[in-house]
């Protein structure tokens, strides 16, 4: 069955290191889309100082791609001298990755108006 899913890999704890970890990852799940068949299309990048992606948003689209994709939401982790680093040591970088299922334009979804909790508030003090 041919689906669409979104896909948004962002840089986390690292700085830089963790940016060109994220670019990695891009590269990878890229390389894997290819491989599998499925079309893709990058919907917002912004690219860190040293070349690598603070955060991207894609789109896959192909064969069952929601199944495959599906467990690699999470924190991923890398532990790796950097090329960043001067010294030598092993710095530990992370990125998270989400996979949204992209609803289908003949999924009509419906809201009930009564499922709707809407609350107001009034702020008081400074700020």
């Amino acid at each position: 069955m041919i689906e669409s899913i979104i896909v948004e890999i962002r840089a986390g704890v690292g700085g830089e290191e963790a940016a060109l970890f994220a670019k990695d990852l891009f590269r990878m799940y890229s390389k894997f889309a290819q491989k599998q068949g499925w079309g893709m299309q990058v919907l917002d990048l912004k690219e860190s100082d040293l070349g690598g992606i603070k955060e991207v948003t894609f789109e896959l689209k192909g064969e069952n791609v929601y199944q495959k994709m599906q467990w690699e939401g999470g924190v991923h982790r890398v532990q790796r001298v950097p090329k960043t680093e001067k010294t030598g040591r092993i710095h530990t970088s992370t990125a998270t990755v989400a996979v949204l299922r992209k609803p289908k334009v003949e999924d009509n979804i419906i809201i009930n108006p009564n499922d709707l909790e809407i609350d107001y508030y009034k702020a008081s003090g400074p700020g």
